[in-house]
């Protein structure tokens, strides 16, 4: 697997940027990650957001192949059909970091500031994510340290699916 250690000029945060880019897309009825938007896929477009603010990228995907012309690392789910969570765990194995930024291949716009913060608080907890104001949260831009590995693979034996269940069992900070 070829990791991405490109420097920026601020760091890189010596985390892993973990891609969610496997997901059905059962609602939308087309798969997110190949949605052009601004003359690229959209895919292409969080990863060069990312790639210089981060010491490693790996794209978390369903599949063997499918992403490869994207030129970026992959792991692939080791337990497919298991949904947001069965990706992080993936990911998180996967990964040679500590830290590690969990994002949504079809969130296009990632706001820098917010993850400078977000990456100052996962040094003192477990999950790191935002959150609206009105008490809801977005799992899939949040921050995961291998402390969760254990709890994630706890809740997987015990058929349980929502990321959400994972925040009740960890040392969680939601930002405002």
């Amino acid at each position: 697997m070829r990791r991405i250690t490109e420097n920026c000029p601020e760091g890189p945060y010596q985390a892993t940027a973990l891609v969610f880019a496997g997901g059905k897309s059962r609602r939308m009825g087309t798969e997110k990650a190949f949605i052009p938007i601004q003359g690229t896929l959209l895919t292409e477009k969080v990863l060069s957001q990312l790639k210089s603010s981060f010491s490693e990228i790996l794209l978390c995907v369903s599949s063997e192949g499918k992403y490869d012309f994207l030129n970026t690392p992959h792991v692939v789910d080791d337990q497919p059909c298991r949904g947001p969570l069965g990706a992080l765990l993936s990911g998180l194995r996967a990964s040679d970091k500590f830290a590690n930024f969990a994002l949504a291949c079809d969130i296009p716009e990632v706001n820098p500031d917010l993850v400078k913060k977000m990456f100052e608080f996962s040094k003192s907890c477990d999950i790191v994510v935002p959150t609206t104001g009105f008490g809801k949260y977005e799992p899939l831009f949040a921050f995961y340290n291998k402390n969760v590995i254990f709890d994630i693979e706890n809740l997987l034996a015990g058929a349980q699916r929502r990321l959400s269940l994972l925040f009740s069992r960890c040392r969680i900070v939601m930002l405002a």
